[in-house]
């Protein structure tokens, strides 16, 4: 089969860091999960089973394969040899968070990147920055906007914290009217004038929010030489009996072209209230959809209670094939990081082997 939902073809290539789960199986294939984007493979998995490795290349398309550190040299040489002398277990860890192969180029990389950026010490901050530049395959210019992401300062939550009630209650409005992004124009617009400090985004505010937009600009690659385009988005949402909105995340992978082999997909990341976080993927080919949505160990049940009413609801837009799935939310930093589980059960299959064939 053809892969659809790994990272964009430009970022799929041999040796891509790379961690998947299997979400279902059945007649001799499994779903799964590759860095939080559904896939079809081969071969028939136990659900839940997990593995983290790179991609190598085989004559039918590729390999999940065991992890390994460049043919056996130390984290500490690869290091060295980059010229990182401090932070370096930051940048390993980071390294493995945003699934970015521990080899010398990347390292070296690191390093040049380090160079282009003075003063610029290695914390966990700093090292998932340059990890994140690495992985969207980002310019040094990028990096305060990417530091204010993982900083957290670039939430609708915290954007908005600066306006009075009335103000947010008017957003709140505006939203539930689909006329959201008329009413964050005119709080703009407003700011800038300065006639009413309690009903806009003052400067500063003003200042961040368009770094948000510069932000989702920087993450948005569109597509080209039939490689897939990447559109990264943020919208807030407002919750029942939450004042300052969620920050909904998304990335859509989007062929080039018109080809109906190539498919379509969709992640979303959002924090409702009452059901804590809730990931989304979608994934279209042809005719076929499915979504899987993965959610807190407790509401699974409830979730999957919905798949009737969606089936029902989308039972008249032409679909041959729906599928709907359900399981344990990722351990997720932020949208484009995962983290290590320290409470699963070591099952040692880890280095097991996906064949994931085109």
């Amino acid at each position: 089969m053809k892969i659809y939902s790994l990272p964009p073809a430009a970022d799929l290539s041999a040796g891509r860091q790379v961690n998947a789960e299997v979400i279902a199986s059945e007649g001799g294939r499994s779903l799964v999960l590759v860095n939080g984007m559904p896939a079809n493979v081969a071969g028939s998995f136990p659900v839940g089973h997990q593995m983290s490795g790179r991609l190598a290349a085989t004559a039918g398309g590729f390999n999940i394969i065991a992890a390994d550190n460049s043919g056996g040299v130390s984290a500490e040489k690869l290091l060295a040899n980059a010229g990182i002398h401090e932070g370096g277990n930051e940048l390993t860890a980071a390294f493995r968070r945003y699934g970015i192969a521990l080899t010398q180029e990347n390292l070296t990389l690191a390093g040049e990147l380090l160079k282009s950026l003075p003063g610029v010490a290695l914390d966990r901050l700093n090292a998932g920055v340059i990890a994140l530049l690495l992985a969207k395959k980002l310019p040094a210019a990028a990096f305060s906007l990417l530091r204010d992401y993982l900083g957290g300062n670039l939430k609708f939550e915290t954007l908005f914290a600066g306006l009075d009630k009335a103000a947010l209650a008017s957003l709140r409005v505006a939203w539930g009217q689909g006329k959201m992004m008329e009413a964050l124009q005119q709080l703009l617009k407003n700011g800038m004038s300065s006639i009413r400090p309690a009903d806009f985004l003052s400067g500063e505010k003003a200042e961040e929010f368009v770094v948000s937009l510069q932000f989702q600009e920087i993450m948005t690659r569109p597509s080209d030489n039939s490689n897939e385009g990447r559109m990264y988005f943020q919208w807030p949402l407002f919750w029942h009996g939450q004042d300052l909105p969620d920050t909904l995340e998304g990335e859509a992978f989007i062929p080039d072209g018109n080809d109906p082999e190539q498919g379509f997909s969709l992640r979303l990341l959002v924090k409702p209230p009452s059901l804590g976080r809730i990931e989304v993927a979608m994934h279209q080919l042809k005719k076929n959809l499915w979504v899987h949505f993965g959610v807190e160990t407790e509401v699974i049940e409830q979730m999957r209670a919905l798949f009737p009413l969606l089936q029902e609801r989308l039972a008249g837009q032409d679909w041959e094939q729906m599928r709907f799935t359900v399981g344990r939310v990722r351990l997720l930093n932020d949208f484009f990081s995962s983290a290590e589980d320290a409470t699963a059960p070591d099952t040692g299959q880890k280095s097991g082997r996906i064949d994931l064939r085109v």
